[in-house]
C-alpha cells in the first residue's frame, strides 16, 4: 500500500473519486442490478410515449411494479 495515495477527505469527495476512477457501484455495476441503462431508458421512453401501463412494463422487463414506478418517476436509476 502506497501511503502517498491516501488522504483525509469528506464522504462526498470520496464518492466523486469513486465515479472518477470507475470504482463506483451505481447502476449496472451494482451486484443486484437487473436492468441495463439502455433498458431503463427504453422503459422510460415507452411509458412516456403512452399506450403501455406500468404493470405491462413490469411483466415485460421482469421487475416489480414498484420498481417500474420508481424508475419512471426518477426516484431510482436517476443516472441511467
Amino acid at each position: 500500500c502506497r501511503l502517498s495515495n491516501l488522504r483525509w477527505d469528506t464522504r462526498s469527495s470520496n464518492q466523486m473519486d469513486r465515479a472518477k476512477h470507475g470504482t463506483s457501484n451505481r447502476n449496472e455495476q451494482h451486484g443486484a442490478c437487473k436492468l441495463s441503462s439502455q433498458r431503463v431508458e427504453e422503459m422510460r421512453a415507452r411509458y412516456a410515449a403512452g399506450g403501455v401501463t406500468q404493470r405491462e412494463l413490469a411483466d415485460e422487463f421482469l421487475v416489480s411494479l414498484a420498481n417500474v414506478s420508481l424508475i419512471i418517476n426518477y426516484k431510482s436509476r436517476k443516472y441511467a
